[in-house]
């Protein structure tokens, strides 16, 4: 290659070549190339590889050219004339991945001579081509940000009127305007758009900035092109020639919302001041940012103290290095409620309720939390809890069943009463409902009906029967009313009282207001309601049997009322036996029976009547005799008043019981004179004997004949009262107990009451109350002495003692006459009247000088 020298050329401008041979004259099919020379940069931009030779140089460059396209223009058998002049026949611009995988951009120049020698120039411009497509890159980068911006990107004049040079796309969402209406004031200048009361303010401020070579920030207010208002705000810089300000470039955003919000944001500062509870806002690292009056009242602090403080420094309950991983958690649930413990200034510790919100404002994140102090609340919370658990024990542990149903019936609990009372558990209950297990199938329709009832506001009490797990029936006593459920649902709740005692009480007290207790017959109330039934026609005529027992007080106080009642009693079942099955028989009072006998007229009645009395001479209660005392009365007329009726039956019962009183109370008197001879040693003839000895001393004194009678049935009745005195008490042999000798002591009175219930012993009835009174006044009952004793009362008791003392006792030995008068002599003055003593002494000692004369 002697045509021409290149080598220094190409390398002072960083050019790669090669150079070489190709073909010879003749086909072009029989075209082939040889590679003489190549430099190093044409090697460092194909890379064939080290200890490359010229064919591994033809190869990469085959990879470049295509040598057939390239000499197309040549036809077959043409010769390749030389030519005087260097043609180049090829340049252009190739991408090549060398050897070593790297891609190049190569510049590629192809020129041959008229000696068929050629030489390639290779231009590396992969830098060039790299830095071109990062500024497409950036310029299309730029172009999508502009007009994407939220408001308007700008480059403009530093003129007044604000003439732009460029305005982005956001210029129409945020003016009205299209960019194109703006720049070089093709429609109206930007200057023109801003309101009149801030444009001189806002050159000014930009003008300021700009003498001091800073960035500009301002706020102010333009007028869009359908008359509205808007905030903006603008950032920007000088473009500067030779220190002279040229052009100003920026951005200017929409804060109108903001502005709305801050607004809104002030008043609501204001009205959080005035919040009944705290709020706080804080940041994300907890820092106080802001609290209201009432934070800082709840917690001791003052606000500046507070807002040196962290969320963390008030709250107990809180993980300083936790903070983020809360943090985190509020972002994602937009709001959390908790209940913390806070810690006032002066430590104490309280609980309060928190919500906490995640806010962005003007860009920034904070967390709004409101809390209030709920000790109080707390408080409530236990004492709820407190009374809840008490409730809870009143009603598992109440003496009333209770239970708590659905409105449908299912019962949702049962309380131990319950269980009880029916005989289920709590599962056999509170798995069922109360038409399942409670209510008898045939009031269940009944049982629904009041559900709806109570459910509509009505209060419900209610007695009826209900049945127990095992079929038992129960008197039930419900009171209901409606509850509200936990679960906001409507319910009932109905409380049990098993009245099944009290019902049998009932029917007990209804038998007994109705029955005579003693004797089971019916009684005077039952009577009188009866005779209201009985007073109809149908029922006419209709006989009353009235009766009364002979002698009652006599058997009450002789044998105690327990023997009184006894006869009652028999005298019942006599009755009772001797009526008809539609009669009625009443204990009308004490003593007395009334027989009513409906459809029955007088001969009837007197028939019934005449029965009872014969049979109640063949009946004998213990030695008793059976007396009653009877009248018949008949009503024949509705006229006739039945209280007239009893009247005159009770009036002839009162007459026949006078005619049969005197004989009824002597048979009652000698039984039990009878019965006092038959257990102990007062015996008849000890009663004659004492008759005989105080009439002789009556008459010594010479009594009257009505006071020697009375001494004579004194002697007789003296110690009737002994004869309600248990036998062995007065057989004994044995000295007597205390007690023993307090029954004997009380023989007196009971005598006294024996005798005063009869008209015809009663006037003796004193005396035989004070016989065992002594001169001295230290005898029973009464203690009376001296006069104060009546005078046969004293007579008798000296008669007395001698007789027993003569006859002996099973507990003493019999004296002689002459013993016992000296006896009687001894104790005159103090048990005897000494005058009667002397006087009966010496009558006795006459009779006994009489006798042995």
């Amino acid at each position: 290659m002697t045509g021409f020298d290149f080598r220094d050329i190409l390398k002072s401008k960083n050019l790669g070549y090669i150079a070489g041979n190709f073909g010879s004259e003749g086909e072009k099919e029989s075209l082939e190339y040889t590679v003489e020379e190549w430099n190093f940069i044409a090697g460092k931009i194909l890379n064939p590889g080290k200890n490359a030779s010229g064919e591994d140089i033809i190869a990469s460059l085959s990879d470049l050219i295509e040598f057939d396209e390239l000499f197309a223009d040549f036809s077959s058998g043409d010769s390749i004339k030389a030519s005087d002049k260097i043609r180049t026949i090829m340049a252009d611009e190739k991408s090549y991945i060398n050897p070593s995988g790297e891609e190049k951009y190569i510049e590629l120049t192809f020129m041959i001579n008229d000696s068929c020698e050629y030489l390639i120039i290779l231009d590396d411009i992969s830098e060039e081509k790299n830095i071109e497509e990062r500024i497409v890159e950036l310029q299309e980068e730029r172009e999508r940000f502009s007009a994407s911006y939220p408001g308007i990107i700008y480059k403009c004049y530093n003129r007044f009127d604000w003439e732009m040079k460029y305005v982005s796309q956001g210029c129409k969402d945020l003016t009205g305007y299209k960019p194109e209406e703006l720049v070089d004031n093709s429609v109206l200048a930007y200057g023109d758009l801003i309101k009149p009361g801030y444009k001189e303010e806002v050159w000014n401020k930009i003008q300021n900035s700009l003498a001091d070579k800073q960035p500009f920030e301002i706020e102010y207010k333009i007028e869009t092109r359908d008359e509205g208002e808007k905030w903006v705000w603008e950032k920007g810089r000088g473009i500067y020639n030779d220190g002279e300000v040229e052009k100003l470039y920026g951005f200017i955003t929409d804060i109108t919302e903001m502005k709305r919000t801050k607004k809104k944001m002030q008043l609501m500062k204001k009205s959080l001041e005035k919040a009944s509870f705290a709020i706080f806002w804080t940041g994300p690292r907890g820092e106080i940012k802001y609290v209201n009056d009432r934070a800082c009242e709840m917690l001791g602090y003052s606000r500046s103290e507070l807002l040196q403080l962290k969320f963390s420094d008030i709250d107990k309950d809180a993980d300083p290095e936790g903070r983020s991983g809360y943090w985190r958690q509020l972002i994602k649930n937009k709001e959390l409620q908790r209940e913390r413990k806070f810690i006032c200034k002066n430590e104490r510790v309280f609980p309060a309720e928190v919500l906490s919100h995640h806010l962005f404002l003007s860009g920034e994140e904070y967390e709004f939390v409101f809390a209030r102090d709920i000790s109080g609340r707390k408080e409530i919370e236990k004492e709820l809890k407190m009374r809840e658990e008490q409730y809870r024990k009143i009603f598992r542990t109440a003496p009333v069943g209770i239970l708590i149903q659905d409105d449908q019936g299912n019962i949702l609990e049962a309380n131990d009463r319950l269980c009880e009372i029916t005989g289920y558990s709590h599962e056999e209950l509170e798995s069922s409902s109360i038409f399942e297990t409670l209510v008898p199938e045939e009031i269940e329709e009944k049982a629904k009906a009041n559900i709806d009832r109570i459910l509509a506001g009505e209060d419900l009490t209610l007695t009826g029967l209900s049945r127990s797990s095992t079929g038992k029936e129960y008197y039930v006593h419900l009171k209901e009313t409606k509850i509200r459920l936990p679960e906001g649902r409507e319910g009932v709740l109905s409380m049990h009282l098993d009245i099944t005692d009290l019902k049998e009480k009932e029917r007990e007290l209804e038998y007994l207001s109705y029955h005579d207790s003693l004797t089971g017959l019916y009684n005077r109330l039952y009577l009188k309601e009866k005779l209201q039934e009985l007073n109809t026609e149908r029922q006419l005529p209709a006989g009353i049997i009235m009766c009364d027992v002979n002698g009652m007080k006599i058997i009450n106080e002789t044998y105690g009322f327990n023997k009184g009642d006894k006869l009652l009693i028999r005298v019942a079942e006599i009755l009772q036996k001797n009526i008809r099955g539609d009669d009625i028989l009443v204990r009308w009072t004490g003593d007395e029976f009334i027989i009513l006998l409906p459809g029955s007229d007088i001969e009837m009645a007197v028939e019934i009547k005449d029965r009872i009395e014969e049979n109640c001479k063949d009946a004998v209660f213990e030695e008793i005799p059976i007396n009653l005392g009877m009248g018949v009365a008949v009503r024949d007329t509705l006229e006739e008043d039945f209280e007239d009726v009893l009247v005159k039956a009770e009036e002839r019962m009162r007459r026949d019981k006078l005619t049969k009183s005197h004989s009824t109370e002597n048979k009652l008197v000698q039984n039990v004179l009878n019965t006092l001879g038959a257990k102990s040693a007062e015996t008849r003839e000890h009663a004659e004997r004492m008759a005989d000895l105080v009439q002789k001393l009556g008459e010594k004194m010479g009594l009257p004949g009505e006071e020697l009678n009375k001494l004579s049935l004194l002697a007789t009745l003296h110690d009737i009262g002994k004869a309600t005195i248990s036998e062995d008490i007065l057989i004994k042999s044995d000295d007597l107990t205390q007690e023993e000798w307090e029954v004997i002591r009380e023989h007196p009175e009971r005598g006294y009451k024996i005798a005063v219930a009869t008209e015809e012993f009663a006037p003796v009835a004193r005396a035989i109350l004070h016989h065992h009174e002594w001169w001295n006044g230290r005898g029973y009952p009464e203690g009376l002495k001296g006069q104060e004793i009546p005078l046969i009362s004293r007579m008798i008791a000296i008669v007395d003692a001698y007789d027993v003392m003569i006859s002996g006792r099973p507990y003493k030995a019999a004296m002689s006459c002459e013993e016992a008068l000296e006896e009687i002599e001894e104790c005159a003055g103090e048990q005897f009247d000494p005058e009667l003593a002397e006087k009966f002494v010496e009558m006795m000692r006459g009779e006994m000088s009489s006798e042995n004369l």
